[in-house]
């Protein structure tokens, strides 16, 4: 009998982690969905490239603004009332923008399913916190990030191909049943307090908090040269890539799918290389600036040299996603600016600045591209040039070096 409680004991935390990071990796799955569907949509809505940029870029502001509520809630309510409250947000998202008659519901739409994204990861954290070990929690964290990351592979290829063979509105009606069920297991199976009860972080004003990282110069460097290296990820990846890659290296559209999932790969790879590494050589800052510098060759080859062979695209894209493990080394390194129970804080801080960035990126690109425009339609929807892209994300390239060398120059406090 006591060997059945022990087994049982020893499954129940994989059995309350398994849905809340089910929902980290479906919500990728939703995030990244508009780069395949995006001839789709701007043919339905007859909108151009700022109004697509628009449409993404309001999901990372609508999620980088709930990163400190989704983390307080967290810990007044628990991850069941949370976790299922913020899919619900994404299914309410899904079905008005399947719905939607006009624009400024199918943004109000994207925006809904960018709130409740929010609550992907911190869910899986404080769940992973609640019902693990210290021991086992970075490493279940780190899994986690994994296997959360691996939905942005599911929302290229595969999403591609549904959408191929079934058309846009049954793909998201497939998602939000999916959501639905996912929902229920949820509510069913997931508990608001772990074998100790519930973790509850200590009471700290917010706002001292917020107070005192605002004033340390050093963390808001850091957190704004990040932010400069980062958007590659946002804006290319989740958004403008799929279309650059069928128009500018002529790929089909499945082709373009799997480039794109080859980059969310090399980001599975790359976070946990990314930690071992950064261990190994103690070396922190110096492998951010390696990371950043390496990003920069990997684009300007992309962006600036036609005619790359297909095996050579796929190859950059995967080393890109292994140099997006940029973004594990300069939390570690923002996190040793303070002491250890403001590091989640500070942590929740510089991410949702980078977020902020990202919705930047976003609008930035889309907002270029349609400046540049000559008016040339196909297919009801606009045609733009190489060079719009080539000039569009030749400035997010230009933000990428300035914040490589920002980080580089930024004394931190290990050199001081």
């Amino acid at each position: 009998m006591n060997l059945e409680n022990k087994k049982h004991s020893a499954i129940t935390p994989w059995i309350m982690w398994t849905p809340v990071v089910l929902f980290f990796m479906y919500q990728f799955i939703v995030r990244v969905s508009p780069g395949v569907m995006q001839d789709d949509i701007m043919r339905r809505f007859s909108i151009s490239a700022l109004e697509f940029g628009t449409l993404s870029s309001i999901f990372y502001i609508a999620y980088a603004l709930m990163q400190l509520p989704v983390g307080i809630l967290l810990d007044r309510y628990g991850p069941r009332f949370v976790s299922s409250g913020f899919l619900t947000l994404i299914l309410v998202g899904i079905l008005l923008f399947i719905y939607a008659q006009n624009w400024t519901v199918a943004l109000l739409g994207r925006a809904l399913i960018g709130m409740g994204s929010a609550g992907g990861l911190l869910s899986t954290a404080k769940v992973a916190r609640m019902w693990f070990d210290d021991i086992t929690y970075g490493k279940v964290l780190g899994l986690s990030i994994s296997i959360g990351v691996s939905g942005a592979i599911y929302g290229n290829w595969p999403l591609t191909k549904m959408i191929e063979y079934f058309g846009s509105n049954a793909t998201l009606f497939t998602l939000f049943f999916i959501g639905l069920a996912l929902f229920f297991i949820m509510v069913t199976v997931v508990k608001n307090e772990g074998p100790q009860g519930q973790i509850i972080e200590p009471s700290v004003s917010i706002w001292e908090q917020t107070k005192d990282i605002m004033t340390r110069g050093v963390i808001i460097k850091l957190a704004i040269y990040g932010g400069l290296i980062g958007p590659f990820l946002y804006a290319y990846g989740d958004a403008w890539g799929f279309k650059y890659l069928t128009t500018v290296h002529g790929l089909t559209k499945e082709d373009a799918s799997l480039a794109i999932s080859a980059l969310y790969l090399g980001v599975i790879f790359g976070m946990p290389f990314t930690v071992y590494l950064g261990k190994k050589i103690n070396a922190e800052k110096m492998l951010t600036v390696i990371y950043g510098v390496l990003t920069l060759i990997t684009f300007l080859i992309l962006f600036f040299i036609k005619g790359i062979p297909y095996h050579l695209i796929i190859g950059l894209h995967f080393l890109y996603g292994v140099l997006c493990g940029y973004q594990v080394l300069l939390f570690s390194i923002v996190a040793k600016e303070v002491t250890l129970e403001k590091s989640a804080f500070v942590t929740s801080i510089v991410n949702m600045l980078n977020m902020a960035f990202g919705f930047l990126a976003i609008f930035l690109v889309g907002l270029i591209i349609h400046f540049t425009w000559d008016g040339t339609i196909e297919n009801e929807i606009p045609v733009y040039s190489n060079f719009a892209y080539q000039l569009a994300f030749g400035i997010l390239l230009a933000g990428l070096f300035i914040g490589t060398l920002g980080v580089l120059f930024t004394k931190t406090v290990e050199e001081k």
